[in-house]
């Protein structure tokens, strides 16, 4: 089974988009968007993202929602 960040980094290749792309996109709660490194870090499960965060990260990638949605409840309790 791949790992939270495999999938993200596989579609975001898959979206043809740069990692600073969806940075850019993904908001804090401070209202500033999250780093390249940090994204670059999630995406090489070398970072968690935080309860806060990840519904901004889910919502990048909208259409994977409903996937992620089981998995992400089952993130939160494993951690």
């Amino acid at each position: 089974m791949e790992t939270f960040g495999q999938i993200i980094g596989s579609e975001r290749r898959v979206r043809r988009l740069g990692v600073k792309d969806i940075a850019e996109q993904i908001i804090k709660a401070d209202g500033h968007h999250i780093s390249v490194g940090y994204l670059d870090n999630l995406e090489r499960d070398l970072r968690t993202p935080s309860p806060e965060l990840t519904p901004n990260l889910l919502r990048c990638y909208s259409f994977l929602q409903t996937f992620f949605i089981p998995l992400w409840a089952f993130f939160l309790l494993t951690f």
